[in-house]
């Protein structure tokens, strides 16, 4: 599956890279970084942190045509004919080849082409690609005479390429050369003092007219789940909330972190007098909190709390929550 960036997703990605948007100031500095680079770009971290916007971002920083930017999901390439999708075929060059047709490389001719889940890229079709990436030039299938091409490859892989290598799934040769120039995006649980600004970043691209925003309640929501999917579930569920929400305040209910929030109002200290009370209340909430972020994985939440988990299970135990 492939298609073109249309100007509409091109004129958002402008005003996220001018504004810094939803990346991370270090993401940020690399795509300026490679802007005039030719060679080929590699992004990776886990699903929903925002790969495919990032090639869009990297695009328009090049200064090539805007709207010609090919995007191709590596693992929806059809195993017949991955060949002539990618670099294309001549007429005549197997049955059914009634014309000459352009692969998806030769369609981003002064361009980019963006290379989604490189991870799953067939072994055979590697080193095809491998041979572009070190010459520029290509052979259609049944083709004897060389096409060459200007177009700047940018990859993206939620896979751990490395492994993928040892397992026999992924050239080694073709590892090193994507490695040249890579970025890891990072997971939105490690970007959690940003979360605010990131919200209202989404809420205001949902819907800019009608000024939605977290309450006090979805605010402690959301710093506290562990987004599994990243900007990407962010994003839905603000969307969720925009259609669900009772006014224009957002609540945990809308965000559909109910559980969460209801933990978490459970686990507000009181004043107390004592000190030695207020600690162990204090403590207890931590541990609470930690549970509920994790969603009651104990080992996960001890290494957040950075105890070991006989320390944590002794705690659990002495304030009865296990």
């Amino acid at each position: 599956m492939h298609h073109k960036i249309n100007l509409e997703c091109i004129s958002q990605c402008c005003n996220t890279v001018e504004s810094g948007g939803t990346l991370s100031a270090q993401v940020h500095h690399h795509l300026k970084k490679l802007a005039g680079v030719n060679d080929v770009v590699l992004f990776t971290g886990e699903t929903g942190t925002g790969k495919s916007v990032c090639a869009k971002m990297l695009h328009y920083l090049s200064k090539r045509p805007l709207d010609n930017f090919v995007a191709v999901n590596c693992g929806a390439l059809a195993t017949s004919l991955v060949q002539s999708q990618l670099f294309g075929h001549e007429k005549g060059a197997f049955t059914g080849a009634c014309q000459r047709h352009k692969g998806y490389i030769e369609s981003a001719q002064n361009g980019s082409l963006f290379l989604d889940e490189i991870g799953d890229m067939p072994l055979g079709l590697q080193i095809n690609l491998l041979d572009f990436l070190d010459t520029g030039e290509f052979y259609r299938v049944g083709g004897d005479k060389p096409i060459h091409i200007n177009t700047h490859i940018i990859a993206a892989t939620n896979s751990n390429l490395e492994q993928a290598v040892d397992n026999g799934n992924f050239r080694e040769d073709l590892y090193h050369r994507l490695h040249i120039f890579s970025i890891e995006l990072p997971p939105l649980r490690s970007r959690i003092n940003e979360i605010d600004t990131l919200a209202s970043h989404f809420l205001h691209q949902i819907d800019p007219r009608d000024h939605y925003e977290l309450s006090s309640a979805a605010k402690r929501a959301i710093h506290q789940y562990h987004w599994p999917g990243n900007l990407r579930e962010l994003i839905n569920k603000l969307k969720r909330a925009c259609v669900y929400a009772e006014g224009k305040q957002i609540t945990p209910y809308d965000l559909e972190l109910a559980d969460i929030s209801d933990n978490l109002d459970q686990t507000i200290p009181m004043y107390h007098a004592d000190l030695r009370k207020q600690r162990d209340l204090s403590e207890r909430n931590t541990l609470m909190a930690a549970i509920a972020k994790n969603k009651d994985n104990r080992s996960a939440a001890a290494r957040d709390l950075n105890i070991s988990r006989n320390t944590f299970y002794r705690l659990l135990s002495k304030y009865q929550l296990k």
